[in-house]
């Protein structure tokens, strides 16, 4: 056709204006173009992996956090469970042999529980684990979540086999202990300094529970339970057998636990129920204690304090009286920060331990029935020790604010605790730093928004015990016993 606007009976489209510019569009400009839709692209990218970051951020920290609290606790729980387990093997092997020797004089060691105990000690390993040193030292945020959880677990499995040998060890020796060492002057000796090492103690938990408890009968028990343990003591040391200071020392902190119970009754207090927590502040008394005070009355909470003997020495006697007068309990921290290990390794337990539970009881007026481990450290021979002469439970933590580090500050504080609370725990920070002190009302105001009927309390509150000579408080649910 003419026009050629028709080829073969199909029309020719004819080009538009725009397909014509399009044409026209310089290649560079085209490449132009795509950079920026590149550039476009990697910017919604960038954005979106930064949204998703910020949100994932905090639970990812706060797991970690938590992760690294209780592979720490767990694995400082199966090194001094193993530890304890240890002593005892070597103890009841002892034991055993005197008590064979003894077979036939003594009317209550059957052959029965003989054999029973030979059996049992079978059983002994014969080297202790060769993960010990690694349990604690490898709980590092930087390793896999994943490999922190699968730590925590199989320290705790290995604390919680070591506390079920334990049990079984003294439900199987403690006849054959009776019998063999019930008329021993050596242990009959020890037996009667721990039963008046618990005295003061239980003295001022009397004094202190009055118009405390929700039954007055409670306090009437516990007061025939002290006299009872006085007259023991009273009497010449020939004449009482070693069973007979175990067995009054036993009915004291069955009395005593029921003025604890009672006192919780009467302000409401139920952990088994609440969201509890107790809040503990070491290396006192300072002046940023008395800041601490100002937050905790200004909350209503209550709070711990566990003090260096040589701070009180110096110029915090006056502090540490406010302190117990305010009604917040006051344990101890040594006399100076000394490592338990370091403390027996020195032979130094009475500077460290007993002076300073003197020097508290000077300030505040009430004796040392806690004591709290520097950096928490805890060995075999210590533990004895202040259960010998101070009758006192051993305060640990599975919350550490990490308040003391170089790079600490408000934020790192109030992160850390509030990533590793949770219900039964005992936290850990130090009334010496001032970014402790402007983190804490946001650590109590969030702790509360994010846990119902939350209280914080005290040990004994947490626990519904008064605390046991030697035992570790770790939390409301692992406690390590003597």
């Amino acid at each position: 056709m003419a026009d050629g606007s028709y080829e073969q009976g199909q029309p020719v489209e004819q080009p538009t204006a725009g397909a014509l510019g399009a044409a026209q569009i310089d290649p560079s400009q085209r490449k132009s173009v795509r950079r920026r839709k590149v550039l476009i692209a990697a910017l919604v990218i960038v954005a979106l992996l930064g949204l998703m970051a910020a949100v994932t951020y905090r639970p990812l920290y706060r797991s970690v956090r938590r992760a690294v609290a209780d592979c720490v606790e767990w694995g400082n729980s199966a090194n001094i469970s193993e530890e304890h387990l240890a002593q005892l093997w070597g103890d009841d092997s002892k034991l055993l042999q005197e008590a064979e020797s003894l077979a036939g004089q003594a009317d209550s060691l059957g052959q029965q529980q003989l054999k029973k105990a030979q059996t049992l000690l079978k059983r002994q390993p014969q080297n202790t684990s060769p993960a010990q040193q690694e349990r604690v030292a490898n709980c590092q945020p930087q390793r896999p979540l994943w490999s922190l959880r699968r730590q925590a677990q199989t320290s705790k499995d290995t604390t919680l086999e070591a506390i079920q040998q334990i049990q079984e060890l003294s439900k199987t020796f403690s006849p054959i202990e009776g019998a063999v060492l019930d008329r021993n002057p050596q242990a009959t000796a020890v037996s009667r300094g721990r039963l008046d090492a618990l005295l003061p103690g239980m003295d001022a938990l009397f004094e202190d529970s009055k118009g405390d408890v929700d039954k007055e009968v409670v306090r009437e028990d516990l007061l025939k339970s002290i006299q009872e343990a006085k007259l023991l003591l009273s009497r010449e040391p020939t004449q009482v057998l070693r069973h007979e200071f175990e067995v009054v020392r036993l009915g004291l902190y069955q009395a005593a636990d029921m003025v604890v119970q009672s006192q919780n009754r009467k302000a409401s207090i139920d952990c088994s129920h609440q969201n509890c927590m107790a809040l503990t502040f070491d290396d006192g008394p300072s002046p940023v204690s008395l800041d601490i005070l100002s937050v905790l009355q200004e909350k209503h909470a209550i709070a711990s304090f566990f003090s260096i003997g040589q701070q009180i020495d110096t110029n915090g006697k006056d502090i540490l009286t406010e302190i117990g007068q305010r009604g917040f309990p006051v344990g101890s921290h040594t006399w100076s920060h000394a490592d338990f290990t370091s403390i027996t390794a020195q032979q130094s337990q009475r500077k460290e331990f007993v002076e300073t539970a003197t020097a508290i009881r000077s300030a505040t007026g009430r004796p040392v029935n806690l004591v709290r481990p520097p950096h928490g450290a805890v060995n075999e021979e210590s533990r004895t020790n202040l259960s010998d002469q101070l009758g006192a439970g051993i305060a640990l933590y599975n919350v550490d604010s990490y308040d003391w580090s170089a790079q600490a500050s408000t934020l790192s504080v109030q992160e850390k605790v509030l990533s590793q609370a949770r219900p039964g725990a005992i936290i850990l920070m130090h009334d010496a730093y001032q970014h402790t002190v402007d983190a804490l009302p946001q650590i109590i105001d969030q702790l509360r928004d994010s846990n119902d009927n939350l209280r914080f309390v005290t040990i004994p509150q947490l626990t519904g015990e008064y605390p046991r000579a030697g035992d570790i408080y770790y939390s409301r649910t692992n406690i390590l016993r003597m």
